[in-house]
């Protein structure tokens, strides 16, 4: 629930937001999913290694699970990003 409030706080600030502060936007989630990206790999990849410790391999893939969830939370941010970036890129070529 507060999840949800925080992103809409985080998206009415992006309407009032410049164009280049909405660019400045992409390229710290960008930074955030390759972030998100390295530590997926770095966590299947313990998962690999301690296949024969049970308690260890389990924690690491609940880790990999909460990971996957930010990245698929990232995603859903980017795009609305992106959306929003597209339709003030089309008011300017109308105008």
């Amino acid at each position: 629930m507060e999840e949800q409030r925080n992103e809409m706080k985080v998206m009415e600030r992006s309407h009032n937001c410049s164009s280049a502060g909405l660019g400045i936007q992409a390229l710290d989630l960008d930074k955030k999913m390759k972030e998100l990206k390295d530590k997926e790999r770095k966590l299947r990849e313990g998962i690999a290694r301690n296949q024969r410790d049970a308690a260890t391999a389990n924690t690491l893939k609940k880790n990999l699970i909460k990971c996957r969830d930010e990245m698929q939370h990232l995603l859903s941010r980017q795009q609305r990003l992106n959306d929003l970036m597209d339709s003030r890129r089309k008011k300017k070529d109308i105008f």
